[in-house]
């Protein structure tokens, strides 16, 4: 279960705007999430074990700090999770350990491709209907991990966030 809440953790961590003032040093405070907070997420408790609940409780109040925006995003990331292969589990996994692991210039290169490609795919929703919004969200939400990745793929080789011209993005 420990370990079940430090992978959730992690998980939702890369997709909180916080980890953007972390990695520039701005105050992280911001969007509910204290440095301190980010600072102790993956060290283990040393000394005394963790009493029963004791980290259940801890993740409880986290939550509770959180806007309803940042709760709705978790519930997503959580309900998509749920659905993955052991194959896909263990990919991330790596990810996450690899993450971990790099340092802060590394950290900071996957932050800015993550926030690329959300600003790429935030540009690409606002050119279209919203009825075709809709239907790509929830085809998106319900594809593979492979099948999400060729998704964006194939939108970075459409268009540039930067300029909006059809050119691949690095």
């Amino acid at each position: 279960m420990r370990l079940y809440l430090l992978y959730l953790s992690y998980s939702f961590l890369l997709l909180l705007p916080s980890w953007q003032h972390r990695i520039h040093g701005e105050d992280s405070r911001q969007n509910g999430v204290s440095r301190e907070f980010l600072k102790n997420v993956g060290k283990k408790r040393q000394g005394r074990p963790p009493k029963v609940g004791e980290e259940e409780i801890r993740m409880l109040r986290r939550l509770l700090e959180m806007p309803p925006a940042r709760l709705r995003m978790l519930r997503k990331t959580i309900e998509r999770m749920e659905n993955y292969s052991e194959e896909e589990r263990e990919e991330m996994k790596k990810k996450l350990a690899k993450f971990q692991s790099s340092n802060s210039g590394e950290r900071s290169q996957a932050m800015d491709s993550l926030l690329r490609r959300h600003a790429l795919l935030k540009s690409h929703w606002s050119k279209v209907s919203s009825e075709r919004r809709a239907m790509e969200i929830k085809k998106l939400n319900s594809m593979s991990h492979q099948e999400r990745r060729k998704f964006f793929d194939d939108l970075n080789r459409t268009f540039d966030s930067d300029t909006d011209n059809p050119k691949p993005v690095n």
